[in-house]
This record gives C-alpha cells, sequence and structure tokens, in this order.
C-alpha cells in the first residue's frame, strides 16, 4: 500500500517507501555464510565477518536484516571517506605496503 502526504508527490511516496525500514522477503533474509578462513567470512560482497560458530560461544548473537547491513556499511564508508577527506594527507593502500614488505625482505635475503 503506497501513501501519499496531503501535498506530497509521488516520487516523494517513492522515497519513502525506500527508506521504510519494516520490509519482507529479500530485505529480511540474508545470504548463506560463505567461510573466507577458518575465521571469518562473507555473506555480501566485500563485508566480512567472524565466523558464526566463533561469536556463539560468546556473545548472543541476533538476526539482522539485509537493509540493516547495508544501512551499516554505508555509513561506515561514508565515516571513512569523511576522515579520509579531513584528516589523510596521503592514502596507502594495505597492498602497497605488504608489496614494499616484501620487497625489503627479499633484498635482506641476498
Amino acid at each position: 500500500m503506497r501513501t501519499v502526504a496531503n501535498n506530497g508527490t509521488k516520487d516523494q511516496a517513492d522515497q519513502i517507501e525506500e527508506f521504510r525500514p519494516f520490509r519482507g522477503g529479500v530485505d529480511q533474509d540474508p545470504p548463506a555464510y560463505c567461510p573466507v578462513t577458518d575465521l571469518a567470512g562473507t555473506r555480501f560482497d566485500h563485508v566480512f565477518e567472524v565466523a558464526p560458530e566463533l561469536m556463539t560461544h560468546h556473545v548472543r548473537q541476533q538476526r539482522m536484516p539485509n537493509w540493516d547491513v547495508s544501512r551499516i556499511v554505508r555509513s561506515r564508508q561514508e565515516h571513512l571517506a569523511w576522515m579520509t577527506r579531513h584528516w589523510a594527507y596521503i592514502t596507502v593502500s594495505g597492498e602497497k605496503i605488504l608489496a614494499d614488505i616484501e620487497r625489503e625482505q627479499a633484498r635482506e635475503a641476498l
């Protein structure tokens, strides 16, 4: 059911529908857990989590709907982008750091 406020337009109604927190179906049920290592895995692209069997021993787990995972990931990305814009003089990738370490280790081995 779609409702439109007294002076609202259809576009506003679509936006309200988009941000409605209580959704069903695909937005509720997470995909299957796919292990990447013994300690971590993923359910969504580029979103890693601690293996559920390790977490249940220490922390009571709760079901987290997909829309909430998406909201948290988006918020973290926005925060990281803001911090980078305001505080970082340069940004260095982890791949570059690892390449530099491997290069140093190879030099020392000679």
